[in-house]
């Protein structure tokens, strides 16, 4: 029967080409703009590279600090401070570690202003995320102890600064300090926003008092489990952990702290979604479920101009079919037939878009990596195919819905008279 409806599906689209190529148009570009922006979200919730383990590892970006009566709001990223008394006292994690964000730094090469990002890490950082070394060594222990002045660079890093020469060994000055290169790894795209960076130093280099001392800092701390089933009750932890929280430099200044221990997509959803900052429960609460509902919601309102469209060309295509819909009633042919075969008809023309859609999502992509995102790796990989097969058959059936159930109602005679007063 499948055949069967794509040869009609075939010859229909064919016969008029004009409508048809309007109809495939609208449907492609619909369809292509929505691959991309799954594509790009992909990227940031599971990005390949070194942050591949993702689903292993939970992010603790911000903290909410108040006064349960009042009158003081500050929301920082954690501290050291915080950190050893309410992160890494967690009992639940397999493995945690104190990074900063990665930030702008200056250099200067031959005459040329340089910004790389850098981002200063422990050690714990390098064995939570899977860098792929290709010469020296990665941060240590030890060099987070001693508060080494050695970095750690990326490929392109360390050809814009020794033109191809061995880096590791060699010095590199950024914002004015000097640090030894002991490692190269490859580069890390940035939709990879723990792994992102182009140098990498021990948090402890050059690190002051007032730094060391503050709870409100620059950093991010990751907690990494083996079992991806944990991190539930690793989240449960640390709320309870919270629950019991001490500002001790005064705890007459603050007395409350709100945070949350986020998975990849939570980082996406409470970015997009935002959390109140007088509502410290917004920001223990997970935003996935809002922003699942708003992204469909939006990806059904942007498909539903052009299938309103193609609902109105289908139609128009479906009324010049009226006899053939009327002897095929005649004939025994049930409403759940038809529309069944006019919806696949539908579904093969946003087929078709689809298949447009997939060639030209990748160009798009890859300008997208080459202009928007730094080392950018966003690509067509299987969740994105399958979303993007998903909204396929969302389009077909949205645009085709409408014209099956109207022509499919039409009692046989006025089918045969030509059924426009259906």
């Amino acid at each position: 029967m499948l055949s069967s409806y794509l040869k009609i599906a075939v010859a229909v689209l064919l016969r008029r080409k004009f409508m048809t190529f309007v109809n495939l148009f609208g449907a492609a570009l619909t369809l292509t703009t929505l691959v991309v922006a799954v594509a790009v979200l992909d990227g940031f919730v599971s990005p390949s590279g070194a942050q591949h383990r993702q689903a292993h590892i939970l992010v603790v970006r911000s903290v909410l600090f108040t006064r349960s009566a009042g009158g003081y709001i500050r929301i920082a990223n954690p501290g050291l401070p915080f950190y050893e008394r309410y992160i890494q006292a967690l009992e639940t994690p397999d493995r945690t570690s104190y990074a900063s964000d990665f930030k702008p730094a200056t250099a200067y090469i031959d005459g040329r202003k340089l910004t790389p990002a850098i981002r200063r890490t422990d050690a714990a950082y390098w064995d939570i995320l899977d860098f792929t070394v290709l010469d020296g060594r990665t941060i240590s222990t030890d060099d987070v102890e001693q508060g080494r002045f050695v970095a750690v660079v990326n490929e392109a890093t360390a050809r814009a600064f020794f033109s191809g020469k061995p880096a590791v060994g060699e010095r590199i000055t950024l914002d004015s300090e000097t640090y030894e290169v002991i490692g190269i790894v490859a580069n890390e795209p940035e939709t990879s926003r723990l792994a992102y960076a182009d140098v990498w130093v021990p948090f402890t280099a050059g690190l002051s008092t007032a730094a060391r001392e503050t709870w409100f800092g620059d950093g991010l701390a990751m907690l990494y489990v083996d079992d991806p089933a944990k991190r539930g009750v690793v989240q449960e932890e640390y709320q309870r952990l919270l629950e019991r929280f001490e500002y001790t430099p005064n705890p007459n200044l603050i007395d409350t702290a709100a945070s949350a221990a986020e998975s990849a997509f939570d980082m996406v959803a409470n970015d997009v979604i935002g959390r109140t900052p007088t509502a410290p429960q917004s920001w223990t609460e997970s935003r996935a479920g809002s922003f699942v509902a708003a992204a469909v919601a939006v990806a059904l309102l942007f498909m539903a101009l052009p299938a309103i469209n193609m609902a109105n060309l289908n139609l128009a295509r479906i009324l010049e079919r009226a006899p053939e819909i009327g002897l095929r009633k005649a004939a025994g042919a049930g409403k759940p037939v038809l529309v069944g075969q006019f919806v696949f008809e539908s579904i093969v023309l946003a087929a078709a878009g689809g298949v447009v859609a997939f060639v030209a999502a990748p160009l798009l992509l890859g300008i997208l990596n080459a202009t928007l995102f730094s080392y950018g790796a966003l690509r067509i990989d299987a969740s994105v195919l399958l979303a993007g097969l998903g909204l396929i058959i969302v389009f077909g059936a949205l645009s085709g819905a409408y014209p099956a159930f109207r022509m499919s109602a039409l009692e046989p005679a006025a089918a045969l008279r030509g059924g426009r007063h259906a």
